[in-house]
């Protein structure tokens, strides 16, 4: 079961209080937020800090699961030509990703 609330993005709330960024993550998806910003523009709104910056696939740090303490959820940001195009929110369980859907 996932605990995700519908609170309008804040990125100050986000970049500075990581344990309230699960509030944002409905509306994020409602409003598709992420999608066709630039790598610019996403560090501007979700910082550096609790994020894999891979090439094109930047994952930040959402929340640990209260059920079970190893299990970690994380929004996925897909890029293409320097812009998003994609987004997930995927939970890693025991070093694997599995994409719970948008």
């Amino acid at each position: 079961m996932l605990l995700f609330f519908n609170k309008r993005f804040d990125s100050k709330t986000w970049k500075g209080k990581p344990s309230e960024r699960k509030r944002f993550i409905k509306q994020l998806i409602k409003d598709n937020l992420p999608i066709d910003k630039t790598k610019e523009e996403i560090r501007d709104l979700f910082g550096t800090e609790n994020n894999l910056m891979e090439n094109n696939r930047w994952s930040y740090f959402v929340y640990k699961s209260i059920w079970n303490r190893r299990r970690n959820y994380v929004l996925a940001l897909y890029f293409k030509d320097n812009r998003v195009v994609k987004m997930e929110i995927e939970y890693r369980y025991k070093k694997k990703f599995r994409v719970l859907g948008t």
